[in-house]
């Protein structure tokens, strides 16, 4: 898929892949793959995204319904939305694979166990997990927390990530009522506190 006048490949609203795996993106103005948050796990491997103007992976905000990772796609996931995994039904958990970088827009945040039952695992011991800004010259504040709240799964999880430039909110990490595993991480440039 190439040389397209703007971004590549766009779902809209209730959109994913049944498989994504081997496809080589080049040379596109924008982003190679624009996909809601809930389905960012449809996203397989192989891929290979290259000479675009952006080279990163643009998320949409969304509530994760459905358990599922996300892989490292070699370029950024860029979070244009808040990403709240909750729902008492299916009990979703979101795993961040090793080595992934997420760069958050301005004002955005991603949290589990908000309103429902939700987890989130970044374990970056393979390979660090870097949460930080999309802004090109990053501040403290740029974007709002990773937050793990009061109906969150016990599983829940932040090891070996660089948590970065957040604060927005009340820290780079806001925990409400909940019990993470939080270790091994890095966290700072936060506008507030580094864990509230």
């Amino acid at each position: 898929i190439r040389h397209s006048g703007s971004n590549a490949v766009v779902f809209h609203s209730s959109a994913g892949f049944t498989s994504f795996t081997n496809n080589t993106i080049t040379n596109c103005t924008g982003y190679p793959l624009t996909i809601v948050g809930e389905y960012a796990r449809t996203i397989g491997s192989g891929n290979t995204f290259t000479s675009n103007t952006t080279n990163a992976i643009y998320v949409l905000g969304a509530i994760i319904h459905t358990s599922g990772t996300w892989i490292n796609p070699g370029v950024p996931y860029v979070i244009g939305g808040d990403i709240d995994i909750a729902d008492n039904n299916t009990n979703p958990v979101l795993t961040i694979a090793a080595g992934n970088t997420i760069k958050f827009q301005p004002g955005y945040e991603m949290y589990c166990g908000y309103s429902e039952s939700g987890g989130l695992i970044a374990d970056g011991t393979a390979g660090r997990i870097t949460f930080t800004s999309n802004v090109p010259s990053p501040s403290p504040g740029d974007f709002q927390d990773i937050g793990v709240w009061d109906n969150t799964i016990a599983t829940s999880k932040l090891v070996n990530c660089n948590i970065l430039y957040a604060g927005g909110y009340n820290g780079n990490i806001y925990i409400n009522a909940s019990m993470p595993l939080i270790s091994g991480d890095s966290i700072g440039y936060s506008s507030t506190w580094g864990v509230y």
